[in-house]
């Protein structure tokens, strides 16, 4: 198996839209197909004369239910993939119920967002699905409504439903309904109950497709939203596809699993649908037994922990952070959280794993946009010191900041001072989302009343808002999606350190990265269209990470910043910049503590790297 690079790995960004892990979760592209328990090929093709005969002939002819997942482009993603959760989370579930398992037999896909039309089409055609259901998100509503028609035009008697958080707001799933002739229901929320109560009344002779938490067509053929079904109160084993079997952990390629001890959230912010329902814990000798399991794949590469906070119940956390280090120190963990919440037993077992990548969330520093957002006020040197905290006491630690670009209340300005804020922190890694209205969400709903503006249905893309107008906001997604990009090359990082301290002044470190961005887009490097798609951030980040994997590349974007600096270096300087970015890269790795990086000290055998650095003071 062939390791992902470094710059692979950082690839797997948590954003802000946390009603991405919706509950279930379906938020990581596979290496292939799963069908059931098993892996097929990456081209979409399942062989189903290998699937077992039913040793009862009762059961042979139970009708065919397939849930299926569309993961996030992978090129965004990178080598961090793992089968959608939220499939196998509900076939798992769903098994467990004798009045359906008598009746229907339960399967699962999950598809590359890269697989074309025909490729997934013929997959699911493959299957012979009675009943197809599709976990939907803002990545992939638009290409699950074109796959839908294209089933139902393929197989005319096919039930085809929606699922998961983009669809869980009873207007959305309406006017998907009014808008999309091939769909028969949405299921909103949490998924388990209100598939099962709708599963139950397609037994009946003539099909009751009304049940809670249901939207489907009445008798005169108009939507209709029935009230939201219950939720599952007490989380167990009957949730877990690691436990049941049904997720597959024998990929010869590896596996890359997700993770849950928990649903909800603490917060109730206004973009974001995940903490709209209590938090709810599964046990903790759950949590472990699922883990023992996944710590036993033959090949196993790492995983996300997909909790709102991975450190908000200590024991728990620290009790999986054990095994982790006894069991897998070198695999790849991602996990978020709050880092005030890390206590001093989980930092000593952060620093015993290999590969560990912590995310946390700022979001903004404005009051006014925290307010608004009813997220509460982050007190700046208390987040400061509990991220530095961190970051010295887990050195070697991938410790990431998340931001939020075009939150009601925000202005440009206001967001360069979070920008500038959070490049302060010293972060391994810095991403800046996009505000997306999500369905569900007080910032969809009253749109008008926080001054926001969309592109409506499916995907609601922000235009602009009452403080950010709308050529400012594309401004501002271009530069930080440039400040990821540089931010994650450590001697990108520490020359513009160093450019920002140039001369013995203090020059914000946002502007060293801005006028970068102006002087590469001389040479086209930013593109003339902003994305239209709701995701602009990923959109505009995709083509730099391509441009910047060439080394040569890479030696332009620093002797550019040279150039800021004023040191102006001859084009056929490029090799001797690229030499010296060899050298920093093997010196420093990328978790170093810049702060504490004297440049001057950067040698390599025999020759000065002093010409290559404008930090010095004249």
């Amino acid at each position: 198996m062939n390791e992902p690079s470094l710059l692979e790995w950082k690839m797997t960004i948590r954003m802000h839209t946390s009603s991405w892990k919706g509950l279930p979760f379906a938020g990581m592209e596979s290496s292939g197909i799963c069908l059931g328990q098993r892996i097929l090929g990456k081209e979409g093709r399942a062989n189903l004369s290998e699937r077992k005969p039913l040793s009862d002939e009762r059961f042979m002819h139970r009708r065919n239910v397939l849930l299926c997942g569309l993961n996030i482009r992978s090129e965004f993603m990178g080598a961090t993939t793992g089968i959608a959760l939220a499939p196998p989370v509900l076939v798992s579930y769903l098994q467990t119920r004798p009045e359906l398992s008598a009746e229907y037999e339960f399967h699962f896909l999950d598809f590359r967002y890269e697989q074309t039309d025909d490729a997934i089409v013929s997959a699911v055609r493959a299957s012979a699905p009675w009943l197809v259901g599709w976990s939907t998100y803002v990545w992939n509503i638009e290409r699950v409504l074109l796959l839908s028609r294209l089933l139902k035009a393929r197989l005319p008697g096919l039930r085809v439903i929606l699922g998961g958080p983009h669809v869980s707001d009873p207007s959305v799933a309406e006017w998907l309904l009014q808008e999309n002739p091939a769909l028969d229901a949405v299921v909103r929320g949490e998924g388990e109950i209100p598939l099962a109560d709708l599963l139950r009344g397609l037994l009946a002779p003539a099909e009751n497709w009304e049940a809670p938490g249901i939207t489907c067509r009445g008798s005169r053929r108009e939507p209709a939203s029935f009230p939201s079904a219950a939720i599952l109160e007490q989380l167990g084993r009957s949730l877990s596809p690691y436990l049941s079997g049904v997720y597959p952990l024998d990929d010869p390629d590896g596996v890359f699993v997700n993770l849950q001890s928990s649903r909800g959230c603490r917060f109730a912010c206004a973009y974001c649908a995940w903490g709209r329902t209590r938090v709810r814990q599964f046990p903790r000798e759950v949590v472990l037994e699922e883990l023992e399991r996944v710590l036993s794949a033959p090949r196993l590469r790492g995983g996300f922990f997909i909790d709102a906070d991975f450190f908000e119940d200590d024991a728990k956390a620290c009790a999986t952070l054990e095994r982790l280090v006894e069991r897998a120190p070198q695999a790849y963990w991602f996990m978020e959280g709050d880092p005030a919440r890390v206590s001093e037993r989980a930092l000593s077992l952060l620093s015993r794993l290999s590969n560990c990548h912590v995310s946390f969330g700022l979001q903004s520093i404005s009051p006014e946009a925290l307010r608004l957002a009813g997220r509460p006020f982050t007190n700046l040197n208390e987040f400061a010191q509990s991220v530095r905290r961190v970051i010295q006491r887990v050195p070697a630690l991938d410790a990431r900041v998340g931001v939020i670009c075009g939150l009601p209340g925000d202005t440009p300005e206001t967001f360069r001072d979070t920008l500038e804020f959070a490049l302060g922190l010293n972060p391994t890694f810095l991403w800046s989302s996009l505000l997306i209205p999500l369905p569900g969400t007080p910032f969809l709903r009253e749109a008008k009343r926080y001054g926001i503006e969309h592109s409506g249905p499916p995907t609601f893309r922000l235009l602009a808002t009452s403080t950010f107008p709308r050529h400012e906001l594309e401004r501002a997604v271009r530069l930080s999606a440039f400040v990821s990009l540089c931010h994650e090359f450590p001697a990108l990082r520490i020359a513009a350190k160093s450019v920002g301290i140039r001369r013995g002044g203090l020059r914000p470190l946002l502007s060293v990265y801005e006028a970068l961005e102006q002087r590469m887009e001389t040479q086209g490097l930013a593109g003339d269209s902003f994305p239209s798609s709701a995701m602009a951030n990923v959109d505009l980040y995709i083509p730099l990470r391509e441009h910047c994997a060439c080394r040569k590349n890479i030696a332009a974007l620093y002797r550019a910043l040279l150039g800021e600096a004023g040191w102006d270096l001859p084009p056929d300087s490029l090799s001797a910049v690229a030499e010296f970015l060899e050298d920093i890269e093997e010196r420093f790795s990328p978790t170093a503590d810049l702060r504490k990086v004297d440049p001057w000290q950067l040698k390599r055998s025999g020759r000065s790297a002093a010409p290559f650095l404008p930090g010095a003071v004249e």
